[in-house]
């Protein structure tokens, strides 16, 4: 049933949503874990792979902004499952082209070029579909729980990279072809086994069915300009602490690849804990942007305080890490799927969900591909630079974010 208990249809919509977010991320850490491999066997130079990422992520964002269009236009998990599966040929071809000792540069920026649509509409579809079968009532824990993918699809990601190089003593090779099928088995499984949207029950029985709006009238339904604004910044925050942290880390402190590793982990379980947290918490106030706003507040001083520990207090990043994971991580997952459909839901936006899911989240990449240049140039003058420019961008995320806050907060005036 559709209400404040789960259905066992619900809980398989749930599930394999989920883990088609978590082949998602799996595919992409396992590529970050690989590097040291690219550049050992391949002569793949990091300036090189840099491009490959920044590739990704701009085709990524711009997957968001089509897929949503084509979701409300068509069925939802058939744009997903296909999708997956241009992904999963893609990714075959990186392992195929990497056995044959293929050199070229061109044709693996190529494959993660078809990549990054491919895996830009797996978010935006399924999240649609997760916002058509959960009311709102329940949306921040069940969203705040199944927010949590990408931190789980990282760990994943890292688990099935160090199982098949150094358990199974397999080339880089493997490592892709696995994470590859898995994306495609988990794409198409979805597809085959659930629906878009409940038939015989409407979550919004009395709300009557309207009619789609266009890519640029959807930017202009309250809160979702300032909202997209608000994930780029925090998603540029997110992405900044995930490639950054390592190599500022083991570049000023020597830090070791073993210690690093165990930050990075404790930095996702912060993410975790934040987004189903926020998202109880979410619900049990029912007032969600309020609740993402006190984390961006209070991720401000904790990115501060990055910089200003030095080599006599490097224990403090233990308590550091799953800070900013719960406040910035906990925060992302949050924005990008309870708030963006709480926006979708709009009554005159219901046809609309997966093209307004898409403009935040595609804004979100863009933010985050674009922040990881600039933040490469800053680096290479001073890393206070670094730290001084992420703490503007938590502030401005903060003050996109209290619009949002005084919307909702009139809203349960007239309720």
């Amino acid at each position: 049933m559709l209400g404040n208990s789960i259905s066992t249809t619900q809980a398989k919509v749930f599930f394999l949503t989920f883990m088609c977010m978590v082949a998602a991320h799996a595919s992409r850490e396992a590529w970050y874990m690989i590097k040291p491999d690219l550049q050992l066997y391949m002569g793949f130079d990091s300036t090189y792979l840099g491009a490959i990422d920044t590739t990704f992520l701009f085709l990524y964002s711009m997957g968001y902004y089509s897929s949503g269009i084509l979701a409300d236009k068509f069925k939802p998990t058939s744009i997903l499952a296909i999708g997956m599966s241009i992904g999963m040929v893609a990714l075959w071809l990186v392992s195929i082209f990497g056995i044959l000792q293929c050199t070229e540069k061109l044709p693996y920026l190529i494959f993660w070029a078809l990549e990054g649509p491919a895996q830009g509409c797996i978010l935006t579809t399924s999240a649609a579909v997760m916002g058509n079968w959960f009311p709102s009532s329940i949306r921040g824990k069940i969203m705040g729980i199944w927010g949590s993918n990408a931190s789980v699809g990282n760990i994943f990601g890292e688990w099935i990279a160090a199982f098949v190089l150094e358990t199974m003593h397999l080339p880089w090779q493997a490592v892709m072809l696995v994470v590859a099928t898995f994306l495609g088995c988990a794409g198409i499984s979805t597809r085959l086994s659930i629906e878009d949207k409940p038939h015989h029950i409407n979550i919004d029985p009395l709300r009557p069915k309207p009619p789609s709006l266009s890519f640029w009238a959807a930017w202009k339904v309250q809160g979702v300009l300032l909202c997209a604004l608000c994930y780029g910044c925090v998603k540029l925050l997110n992405y900044g602490f995930l490639m950054w942290l390592p190599f500022y880390l083991q570049n000023s402190y020597g830090m070791s690849f073993t210690k690093i590793g165990f930050l990075a982990t404790l930095y996702d379980i912060g993410a975790i804990t934040g987004s189903v947290m926020a998202g109880f918490l979410s619900d049990k106030f029912r007032f969600r942007s309020a609740i993402v706003e006190i984390m961006l507040v209070l991720s401000i001083p904790v990115v501060m305080m990055f910089r200003v520990i030095d080599s006599e207090m490097m224990w403090f990043y233990y308590i550091l890490s799953p800070c900013a994971g719960y406040m910035i991580g906990g925060s992302a997952n949050i924005i990008s799927t309870a708030i963006a459909a709480d926006l979708s839901i709009d009554n005159t936006t219901k046809e609309s969900r997966a093209t307004i899911i898409g403009i935040i989240n595609g804004t979100g990449s863009l933010g985050a591909a674009s922040g990881q240049i600039f933040i490469g140039w800053l680096q290479t003058f001073s890393w206070s630079y670094v730290f001084l420019f992420l703490v503007l961008v938590a502030a401005f995320a903060t003050v996109a974010m209290l619009p949002i806050v005084y919307q909702e907060w009139q809203k349960r005036k007239t309720e």
